[in-house]
Protein backbone atom coordinates (compact mmCIF):
# COMPACT_ATOMS: atom_id res chain seq x y z
CA UNK A 1 0.00 0.00 0.00
CA UNK A 2 2.64 2.57 0.98
CA UNK A 3 4.73 1.52 -2.68
CA UNK A 4 1.39 2.79 -4.04
CA UNK A 5 1.17 5.78 -2.83
CA UNK A 6 5.26 6.52 -2.89
CA UNK A 7 4.75 5.81 -6.49
CA UNK A 8 2.20 8.00 -7.55
CA UNK A 9 3.55 10.90 -5.26
CA UNK A 10 6.84 10.12 -7.89
CA UNK A 11 5.05 9.73 -10.96
CA UNK A 12 3.06 13.59 -10.28
CA UNK A 13 6.11 14.88 -9.02
CA UNK A 14 7.62 14.42 -12.43
CA UNK A 15 4.56 14.72 -14.37
CA UNK A 16 4.15 18.52 -12.86
CA UNK A 17 7.97 19.07 -14.08
CA UNK A 18 8.60 19.80 -10.19
CA UNK A 19 12.37 18.73 -10.24
CA UNK A 20 12.96 20.43 -7.57
CA UNK A 21 10.19 18.93 -5.44
CA UNK A 22 11.11 15.89 -6.58
CA UNK A 23 14.87 15.78 -5.54
CA UNK A 24 13.61 16.67 -2.02
CA UNK A 25 11.21 13.59 -2.31
CA UNK A 26 14.18 11.60 -3.73
CA UNK A 27 16.38 12.60 -0.55
CA UNK A 28 13.72 12.14 1.36
CA UNK A 29 12.90 8.23 0.39
CA UNK A 30 17.03 7.87 0.66
CA UNK A 31 17.52 9.30 4.47
CA UNK A 32 14.38 7.28 5.21
CA UNK A 33 16.24 3.82 3.99
CA UNK A 34 19.07 4.67 5.14
CA UNK A 35 17.70 5.14 9.08
CA UNK A 36 16.19 1.70 8.30
CA UNK A 37 19.11 0.17 7.28
CA UNK A 38 20.95 1.80 10.78
CA UNK A 39 18.27 0.67 12.90
CA UNK A 40 18.48 -2.82 11.39
CA UNK A 41 22.34 -2.72 11.84
CA UNK A 42 21.71 -2.10 15.43
CA UNK A 43 19.13 -4.17 15.96
CA UNK A 44 21.59 -7.20 14.25
CA UNK A 45 24.70 -5.92 16.88
CA UNK A 46 22.13 -5.99 20.04
CA UNK A 47 21.45 -9.62 19.22
CA UNK A 48 25.01 -10.24 18.73
CA UNK A 49 26.34 -9.06 22.00
CA UNK A 50 22.94 -10.90 23.65
CA UNK A 51 24.46 -14.24 22.03
CA UNK A 52 28.15 -13.54 23.28
CA UNK A 53 26.77 -12.59 26.81
CA UNK A 54 24.91 -15.68 26.71
CA UNK A 55 27.59 -17.92 26.05
CA UNK A 56 30.27 -16.09 28.19
CA UNK A 57 27.55 -16.50 30.94
CA UNK A 58 27.22 -20.41 30.27
CA UNK A 59 31.25 -20.88 30.08
CA UNK A 60 31.60 -18.98 33.45
CA UNK A 61 29.12 -21.15 34.88
CA UNK A 62 30.82 -24.51 33.80
CA UNK A 63 34.33 -23.18 34.87
CA UNK A 64 32.61 -22.21 38.51
CA UNK A 65 31.27 -25.61 38.21
CA UNK A 66 34.79 -27.26 37.05
CA UNK A 67 36.73 -24.94 39.94
CA UNK A 68 34.19 -26.69 42.73
CA UNK A 69 34.73 -30.05 41.89
CA UNK A 70 38.50 -29.79 41.61
CA UNK A 71 38.09 -28.10 44.67
CA UNK A 72 36.17 -30.67 46.54
CA UNK A 73 38.75 -33.51 44.88
CA UNK A 74 41.74 -30.99 46.49
CA UNK A 75 40.10 -31.32 49.74
CA UNK A 76 39.82 -34.95 49.88
CA UNK A 77 43.58 -35.51 48.91
CA UNK A 78 44.65 -32.90 51.31
CA UNK A 79 42.44 -34.35 54.04
CA UNK A 80 43.96 -38.13 52.96
CA UNK A 81 47.55 -36.56 53.07
CA UNK A 82 46.90 -34.92 56.41
CA UNK A 83 45.69 -38.44 57.98
CA UNK A 84 49.06 -40.31 56.27
CA UNK A 85 51.29 -37.77 58.19
CA UNK A 86 49.39 -38.14 61.05
CA UNK A 87 50.41 -41.45 60.44
CA UNK A 88 53.31 -41.28 59.85
CA UNK A 89 54.00 -39.20 63.19
CA UNK A 90 52.50 -42.08 65.46
CA UNK A 91 55.14 -44.05 63.59
CA UNK A 92 57.80 -42.04 64.15
CA UNK A 93 56.93 -41.23 67.71
CA UNK A 94 56.55 -45.07 68.72
CA UNK A 95 59.56 -45.91 66.98
CA UNK A 96 61.63 -42.85 68.90
CA UNK A 97 59.77 -44.69 72.10
CA UNK A 98 61.13 -47.99 71.38
CA UNK A 99 64.61 -46.72 70.83
CA UNK A 100 64.30 -44.97 73.67
CA UNK A 101 63.08 -47.72 75.70
CA UNK A 102 66.03 -50.04 74.45
CA UNK A 103 68.82 -47.78 75.03
CA UNK A 104 67.82 -47.45 78.35
CA UNK A 105 68.63 -51.15 79.17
Amino acid sequence: MNLLLIRKIRERLLKESKIKRYLIYVLGETVLVVIGILIALQVINQNELRKKHNLEMKLLSNLKSDLNLESGDLKHIIKRRNSKALSAQKMSGYHNKKLIYFSCF
